[in-house]
């Protein structure tokens, strides 16, 4: 039997937080878009391993895309044209 999806009982408010973090890798846009206190979200980073844990995987999908949104503008601009736009 499969075990249900880690943020099945999340707050609501949780599951915006990820998505926002996971979107742009920002801490404190994931926090308004959430509607709560960046230090709230860190005292619980703290606290809760699994709630960490996903922090973490959110930031390492963030850095995946930024990492691939730059290759994407190298091979399309080209590295001189790249390093202008950045």
């Amino acid at each position: 039997m499969n075990s249900p999806p880690r943020n099945v009982n999340a707050p609501h408010w949780r599951l915006l937080f990820f998505q926002m973090l996971r979107k742009t890798g920002n801490v404190s846009a994931a926090a308004r878009h959430a509607g709560r206190p960046r230090a709230h979200l860190y005292r619980m980073r703290k606290q809760d391993s699994d709630f960490a844990s996903q922090w973490d995987d959110a930031l390492d999908e963030a850095a995946d895309w930024l990492e691939l949104e730059a290759l994407n503008m190298v091979l399309v601009c080209g590295f001189a044209q790249a390093r202008k736009l950045m």
